[in-house]
């Protein structure tokens, strides 16, 4: 229901990449895990084989600062003709979704359809062009945020999460330097988790 799992083969060697849209352990990674699998499989896991199946993973980016991943893919078509193909995974929460589109972003399916009577501010349904959700197209650069720091920057700064909002405060009342914090979160290959008290 919420989950894809990519059978990948690079560099002589076979991976499995598990794409979740789960409400609450939305993510992508690499496993070694065994997942069951449907014996028949549904229509969504029919439409993404159909058009994935054979293709070659081309570019994986993501959104600014954002919780959206971009795969791009050359596959073939129905008449083999080469067509690219991109998957934007939205890793956000309960409003987390696989979309999968073609050429000029037009939707060919997602985990999670949504219909117009379900909302106003974007549909994503088969034949729709993808957009973006709304709130990430006006958010501001997190390499612009001076103090004061305040608990609600999320709203406004891209990437920046509750939790993370939360310990810039803290950071803050102890005189350390904001700007060289996320500078330093941003563009550092670790997760850092403070265990002190």
């Amino acid at each position: 229901k919420y989950e894809l799992l990519f059978y990948i083969r690079a560099n002589r060697k076979n991976v499995r990449l598990l794409i979740s849209c789960h409400p609450n352990y939305a993510r992508l990674n690499l496993t070694e895990h065994d997942y069951p699998t449907p014996t028949t499989p549904s229509q969504l896991t029919m439409t993404f084989r159909k058009h994935l199946e054979g293709s070659f993973i081309k570019n994986v980016r993501q959104v600014g600062y954002e919780r959206i991943c971009e795969m791009d893919f050359l596959g073939r078509n129905e008449l083999g003709d080469d067509t690219m193909y991109t998957l934007f995974i939205e890793i956000m929460g309960k409003h987390s979704n696989i979309v999968l589109t073609k050429s000029e972003n037009k939707i060919i399916d997602a985990l999670k359809r949504i219909s117009p009577s379900m909302s106003t501010v974007r549909i994503i349904q088969p034949g729709f062009t993808y957009e973006y959700p709304p709130l990430f197209t006006h958010k501001k650069d997190p390499l612009t945020l001076t103090s004061p720091c305040c608990e609600k920057m999320y709203m406004d700064y891209a990437g920046l999460s509750p939790l993370l909002c939360k310990e810039l405060v803290y950071r803050e009342t102890r005189n350390e330097n904001i700007e060289a914090l996320i500078n330093n979160a941003i563009h550092s290959d670790y997760i850092y988790i403070n265990t002190n008290n």
